[in-house]
């Protein structure tokens, strides 16, 4: 049975053109939102620190078919570095390899919109056959013989490096650049590369984002994905996909969901061509947790942030300024439009014998008839414009005036309060001169 098992597994390496590195590595589904999966340069895109952890299950239905488990952490430790660590198991019939990996990013920033990262990574692969699952009459099989899926572990060094424009981003990666087995022309052929860009959405809180990847393991087929992901608010993700390898293909849906910076992941593939008749489906499943960091700020960002400080104060400086101008200049017309009060102050109480009449304003555009009484008045000016700009200020300060006319006299009275008692009346006015309202007379009409 584990023979057939083991031949099974030759024959779909075989079908995808590759042997010992197509076993190592993962085609990862979940990639989409965490990038380090495919560059070591991607380290921080995420902002915080990064923890993963995804199960996939891949060719399901077919016997001895992959089984792989991934977990990690990844983010910035400082403002232009940070630190990766990747671990990654893998079952796969009778093989099994075992990946650990740490990873450090150095982060370029050449303007405000354009970034260069370069990214290392260096660990060890360690493999194995379980040769008590085999049975065989012929141990001079080419399935063991000069087989690289040996118990030595084997060290692994790779390289890659991500650009970013605005919304744009390209990657690439050489993620076994040393890995034991590899000559150096070999190295150039184990790579991935990388093409997203995010869109978002006018007035929404929808992004959509279009990704191709294509990944090259040494002497194994090309895959190629073309994926398009749309994301509501950063919590809810939906994404479809295709990848094309050899001789077959396969369409890929999933949907993320994330709260409070914990989120789950699934994704899934419908296999189609010669692989479909043997294995019909693969899934994979994550879990990601966003820990929040508190970086040191350097003394660049307090420039920086002093600096725009400096500026808004300087703004606002510059505003009020040009206020306070436009107040004085406010306050001299009322003063060059008022008339002398010493004519009505020369008695105790100013008794008028011509007709006034209300003057309608924004404030108080109701007709008024006025009463014989005692009025408390506040200023005397020559002209309308300046009597209704004159309650306006009393009004922003929470003094409710209003403006009568004498026409004989063609003066405009702006006045505080009317009472019927005379005492009363220079009552108030006396309160009114100890707040200041110095200029404060009684005007009794009729």
């Amino acid at each position: 049975m584990y023979k057939n098992i083991l031949k099974i597994t030759i024959c779909i390496n075989l079908l995808l053109g590759g042997f010992a590195q197509a076993q190592d590595e993962v085609n990862h589904n979940l990639y989409t939102q965490n990038l380090f999966l495919l560059t070591p340069a991607a380290i921080g895109t995420q902002g915080d620190f990064y923890a993963y952890a995804n199960y996939r299950n891949q060719w399901t239905g077919m016997p001895g078919a992959p089984v792989a488990f991934a977990a990690g952490l990844h983010g910035m430790i400082h403002k232009a570095g940070g630190l990766g660590l990747n671990i990654v198991s893998r079952q796969f019939g009778v093989y099994a390899s075992n990946y650990i990996s740490g990873a450090y990013a150095h982060n370029l920033k050449i303007n405000d919109n354009m970034k260069l990262n370069f990214g290392v990574n260096f660990g060890g692969i360690f493999r194995n056959i379980d040769q008590s699952k085999i049975s065989t009459s012929n141990p001079g099989d080419v399935a063991f013989v000069n087989n690289p899926y040996d118990d030595k572990p084997r060290f692994v060094v790779g390289f890659g490096t991500l650009f970013q424009y605005k919304k744009l981003v390209l990657g690439f990666s050489l993620p076994y650049m040393y890995n034991g087995i590899h000559d150096v022309k070999s190295t150039f052929s184990d790579f991935q590369g990388l093409v997203g860009y995010t869109h978002a959405f006018k007035n929404t809180k929808i992004e959509l984002m279009p990704l191709f990847v294509l990944r090259k393991h040494n002497t194994a087929s090309p895959i190629y994905d073309l994926n398009i992901s749309a994301r509501w608010n950063e919590m809810f993700s939906v994404r479809t996909g295709f990848r094309s390898f050899s001789s077959a293909y396969s369409y890929i849906f999933g949907f993320g969901i994330e709260y409070n910076n914990i989120g789950f992941q699934y994704a899934f593939e419908l296999n189609q061509g010669e692989l479909k008749t043997i294995a019909p489906l693969s899934h994979e499943f994550g879990l990601v947790f966003k820990i929040k960091s508190k970086q040191k700020e350097s003394t660049d960002d307090k420039i920086a942030k002093l600096s725009a400080r400096v500026d808004t104060l300087e703004l606002v400086e510059k505003r009020n300024t040009e206020e306070l101008k436009l107040v004085e200049n406010q306050l001299k017309t009322l003063e060059d439009s008022k008339v002398s009060h010493e004519e009505y102050k020369k008695s105790e109480v100013f008794e008028n014998t011509d007709t006034v009449t209300h003057v309608t304003t924004a404030e108080h555009p109701q007709e008024i008839n006025y009463e014989q009484g005692y009025y408390i008045i506040h200023a005397v000016y020559n002209n309308k414009a300046a009597a209704e700009e004159s309650i306006k200020i009393f009004k922003k300060a929470g003094l409710n005036c209003k403006v009568m006319y004498n026409a004989s006299k063609k003066h405009y009275y702006t006045y505080f309060e009317f009472y019927t008692s005379k005492s009363d009346a220079l009552k108030k006015m006396d309160e009114y001169k100890r707040k200041n309202y110095n200029d404060a007379w009684v005007f009794k009409y009729k």
